[in-house]
């Protein structure tokens, strides 16, 4: 069968049309085979791209956002805290110095 018929019947039916009928059933069939196959390279290569870098999605951005705005907040509050430390600091040391 060679690959250009279906079955027997086909092969029948191909051989009772003129050639020009039967070469361009066979040549359609020739460019779809080949297209599909090319898809299906395609697709095999594209699989392994993915499978080497693998994809980002919108919610790991959107997740790394948010933790840049976690981060920003606790530096936030770090700061303040340590400012507040320090004007504790201040305060201790002015109350000694009134009392000495």
């Amino acid at each position: 069968m060679e690959g250009k018929y279906r079955d027997e019947q086909d092969r029948e039916r191909l051989m009772n049309m003129t050639e020009v009928e039967r070469e361009g059933v066979l040549s359609n069939r020739y460019e779809e085979m080949k297209r599909l196959k090319e898809k299906r390279e395609l697709a095999e290569v594209m699989s392994r791209h993915s499978k080497d870098q693998p994809r980002r999605s919108g919610r790991e951005g959107q997740l790394r956002s948010e933790k840049a705005g976690k981060r920003d907040e606790l530096t936030e509050l770090k700061k303040r805290r340590e400012e507040k430390s320090n004007a504790a600091k201040v305060r201790v040391r002015l109350y000694l110095r009134c009392i000495c």
